[in-house]
């Protein structure tokens, strides 16, 4: 994701009462809670870590997506669904692997 704006909002009333958004979408799964400073305390089911915000606003949208990949999604406003069957292959063929293994080649890859 690129321009990415982590924001908290809040209160609700629990004990992670922050719901987590990207760009004003809700991050799902995901709470906080405002420690001291600028220090948090973020929590998915049972899970909890704590940490600054400048992290959070490095890795949230990555762990954003990787939690909407997972569930067959992307994330945020032109989030759709990933289809799975679509996706066309490109790549070596066994003859360049041959090549690059074969010791009278290695001099040459």
């Amino acid at each position: 994701m690129t321009d990415c704006v982590v924001e908290y909002i809040g209160e609700m009333e629990n004990s992670y009462p922050y719901i987590i958004t990207i760009n004003g979408y809700i991050v799902p799964h995901i709470t906080g809670a405002k420690l001291s400073g600028k220090r948090w305390s973020l929590k998915i089911k049972s899970h909890a870590i704590d940490t600054t915000e400048e992290e959070i606003q490095r890795w949230i949208p990555f762990l954003a997506d990787a939690m909407a990949f997972c569930a067959g999604y992307t994330f945020g406003e032109n989030s759709h669904p990933i289809n799975i069957f679509s996706h066309r292959a490109y790549g070596i063929t066994i003859n360049d692997v041959k090549l690059a293994t074969d010791e009278d080649n290695m001099s040459k890859v």
